[in-house]
């Protein structure tokens, strides 16, 4: 969550806290808002330290895995969000095999993307299309990570035209994990979003209660097909 010129950003780390608890969210906002009203949250700084230095390292070694396979396309890391996103989609119009640190503007919802992998699947952008490959410390995929990617598919969406037919996680021992998300999920995700962003938004205004978090639409026994990534793995 951030303030972004006059209004209000959130990410997929604000759905998933909201998700898993409503009030949560609400003083992350109220932190934002007013940082004198709580206290800072408490850390490890130095663990903390440590699982992102470890979670870069994990992701400089996939990007470099990448660039031996083939032109990578950077999105620098600078320069306003705007400009990102910009860059983001140039980059896509262009049929870039690997964009990396892709940005992503869709208000209120934004999000910075590990890597964008190109697939032959047509769409608004010419015969190909962009599915997102996320690079996460776990051995396992969780909840959290299906959310976050499917935030990302559909603001990959909102750029191509199409909705990406797989996503992808680059696990912490170096397996890939990809998913194929049924049309179902695409429908049933938009709600908690369009329930999140205005909740959280509106906080002070409304009472926030607590919810019943959904259940992830691939552990009711969906089937996700092989994945289409182990020559990158």
């Amino acid at each position: 969550m951030r303030k972004y010129h006059d209004f209000l950003l959130h990410s997929a780390s604000d759905l998933n806290a909201f998700l898993g608890c409503a009030h949560a969210a609400a003083l992350n906002l109220r932190k934002l808002r007013d940082p004198a009203s709580l206290p800072d949250r408490a850390t490890d700084e130095e663990g903390a330290k440590l699982i992102q230095d470890a979670g870069h390292k994990h992701e400089a070694a996939y990007l470099e895995h990448l660039k031996q396979l083939g032109d990578v396309a950077e999105v620098t890391a600078s320069g306003s969000l705007e400009h990102r996103a910009t860059a983001t989609m140039v980059a896509m119009r262009e049929g870039s095999e690997i964009v990396y640190q892709a940005a992503f503007l869709d208000q209120p919802w934004h999000g910075f993307v590990d890597f964008l992998r190109r697939v032959e699947t047509p769409s608004a952008l010419g015969s190909w299309s962009y599915e997102a490959v996320d690079t996460k410390l776990a051995r396992a995929a969780k909840a959290s990570h299906v959310l976050q990617l499917g935030l990302y598919s559909d603001l990959i969406a909102e750029v191509q035209g199409a909705r990406p037919q797989a996503m992808h996680i680059v696990l912490g021992d170096g397996t890939c994990g990809c998913s194929r998300p049924p049309a179902s999920y695409y429908r049933s995700s938009r709600r908690p979003r369009g329930v999140g962003s205005t909740r959280i938004s509106t906080t002070g205004r409304r009472t926030i209660r607590p919810i019943r978090s959904p259940i992830c639409p691939f552990s009711t026994g969906s089937p996700a097909a092989a994945c289409r990534c182990a020559t990158m793995s």
